[in-house]
């Protein structure tokens, strides 16, 4: 059998390799500036960076936060545009997968975008700079084939009266755009296979009526003007919502099985009259199979006697506080009494004040500082952390409050975590209430402290009485 001669050191390995595997490597460079360069490796190099599916240019930091008012920005701005027209007038691709671009004029853009619409542009993502408020340029309806289509602080053109829509669009988010009601009304209508939704920062939003029967996800940010949410989305999965939960209205919502929602309020009040406020959105979420995270507002109103027992597919509970007081555990054991299928607790305390206390500590233990090289600095965190302890610790949970509720979730808790444990008076009385209900508990870990040493933590959790036997107690990024 004759010795099979290896390839001379010079040959070009590389240049041999398929198409699909060498616009594999070109993936691995993120602007497509870069990949026209490597054109000088080789002569199979030259034109291949005009074939590859995806184009995105311009992803320094330096047009990224580009300001238009800026008589620097000028030559920037004209070497990317530049640039962008050498590019799509060089593409060969046949279906262009992806285009990333940044939007300065309407005029030239126009141009870009028709360009990608001959090219059948999949996913298209167009931002521009906040202070222009830029408009997309119509040449957007010529986009039969998009699939995705993200605007950042730009506003999609009316629809012209002969555009059909965009039947195969799936992925709609907008971000950071003064669109108004009546013009997200009129392009949600243009998209009846849409199935995710993204508003970011969409303050000029007042009314939202959503009926859509393939929408599976529906994530609303900080949208400021929002007065009423109404979602009429049978085949809802996923929820993601950060705003006025009043506002909040879930109809037919039958197949959700994850939820985030965070109250958040922008006038710096309380704005809830009664706590049968609270429980309106609670019941429109009623229906979720899986896992819910909430925030501290959650707590804040606790159930009112009387209403149907809710959450009762619920399987894992994310909540997300600063400080263990008694209207949230009251609210938490209210909470836990309606969940008789929960599996999983995770309690995060690293929010608010806390979170700037934790991160100091973690700092300076990272840092492993000396006792004299500290000087005054962890004198002035310990009173810190002392005066915020006492704040919350003027009063004292007293379990007893909270008999009245059935503890069905004793016989389906398995884990439960909490982050960030101070081992506060009211934190401890949470881990009694949880460690003497909990008869099938299997795992109790604390977690992300940096406060207490674990000699300290394990003596505290020694002489709390457990319901179930075999819990096993893990102790994570402690003090030693």
């Amino acid at each position: 059998m004759a010795s099979q001669i290896p390839p001379p050191p010079s040959a070009d390995r590389v240049s041999s390799l398929p198409d699909d595997v060498l616009h594999v490597i070109l993936s691995f460079f993120p602007d497509t500036d870069e990949r026209a360069r490597t054109s000088l490796l080789s002569r199979r190099f030259r034109h291949l960076w005009a074939h590859h599916p995806s184009v995105r240019l311009g992803r320094s930091d330096k047009l990224i936060y580009l300001r238009c008012s800026d008589p620097d920005s000028t030559p920037v701005i004209g070497r990317y545009q530049i640039s962008v027209d050498r590019c799509l007038a060089s593409l060969l691709s046949p279906v262009l997968q992806s285009l990333d671009l940044r939007l300065f004029s309407s005029r030239r853009s126009f141009r870009w975008i028709r360009r990608a619409a001959d090219l059948s542009v999949r996913d298209l993502r167009l931002s521009a700079a906040p202070e222009l408020d830029l408009k997309v340029p119509i040449s957007l309806f010529y986009c039969k084939s998009l699939v995705s289509l993200h605007l950042n602080c730009c506003l999609p053109p009316p629809a012209l009266p002969t555009f059909q829509g965009f039947l195969l669009l799936t992925r709609l988010k907008i971000m950071g755009t003064s669109i108004t009601d009546e013009a997200l009304a009129s392009l949600l209508s243009k998209c009846p296979s849409l199935q995710s939704l993204n508003l970011d920062a969409c303050h000029h939003l007042t009314s939202l009526h959503l009926s859509s029967p393939n929408l599976t996800k529906l994530k609303i940010f900080y949208c400021r003007g929002l007065e009423l949410v109404r979602v009429d989305a049978p085949n809802l999965t996923g929820l993601q919502f950060v705003g006025n939960v009043n506002n909040l209205f879930l109809h037919n919502a039958r197949r959700l099985l994850n939820a985030n929602v965070c109250h958040f309020f922008y006038d710096g009040g309380t704005d809830f009259a009664t706590p049968l406020d609270w429980a309106r959105p609670i019941i429109s979420l009623s229906h979720i199979s899986e896992r819910l995270r909430v925030n501290a507002w959650f707590f804040r109103f606790v159930l009112p006697e009387g209403l149907p027992t809710l959450f009762r597919n619920l399987r894992i509970l994310h909540c997300c506080v600063d400080w263990v007081t008694p209207p949230m555990l009251n609210g938490l054991a209210s909470l836990l009494g309606h969940c008789s299928n929960l599996e999983q607790l995770k309690i995060d305390l690293s929010c608010g004040v806390r979170k700037s206390v934790i991160y100091f500590r973690q700092l300076l233990l990272q840092l492993n500082v000396t006792q004299e090289e500290w000087g005054v600095f962890p004198d002035y965190m310990d009173k810190f952390e002392r005066a915020c302890e006492d704040d919350r610790e003027r009063e004292v949970w007293d379990p007893s409050e909270v008999t009245r509720v059935p503890i069905d979730v004793s016989r389906s808790l398995k884990t439960v975590t909490v982050d960030a444990f101070l081992g506060t008076a009211n934190e401890m009385k949470m881990l009694e209430y949880l460690l003497g209900k909990a008869s099938v508990l299997e795992k109790l870990t604390i977690g992300d402290c940096m406060m207490r040493a674990k000699d300290e933590i394990q003596q505290l959790l020694a002489y709390i009485p457990r319901a179930s036997s075999h819990v096993q107690i893990c102790e994570l990024n402690m003090m030693s």
